[in-house]
């Protein structure tokens, strides 16, 4: 009986480490991950009609463009 409990506490200490391992590997990953392609491409279809919309176009547009740029910067292609 005390080799089946060491046998089981063996295991037990594997999945523990083996789980360990795991949580140590995931624990710097992101909890929200962008996509900035899909956020330009979302940010772009929601602006072109209402800036159609209200006639202030050009300048809007213009601080649309530098974010995405700021976006582009800090995300990556």
């Amino acid at each position: 009986m005390t080799s089946d409990m060491d046998a089981e506490a063996s295991n037990l200490e594997m999945e523990l480490s083996r789980l360990e391992k795991v949580y140590e590997d995931n624990q710097n990953y992101p909890v929200w991950p962008f996509n900035y392609n899909l956020l330009k491409a979302f940010a772009a279809s929601q602006a072109v009609p209402l800036l159609g919309l209200t006639g202030l176009g050009a300048p809007i547009l213009n601080v649309i463009r530098s974010m995405l740029d700021f976006l582009y910067q800090i995300g990556g292609p």
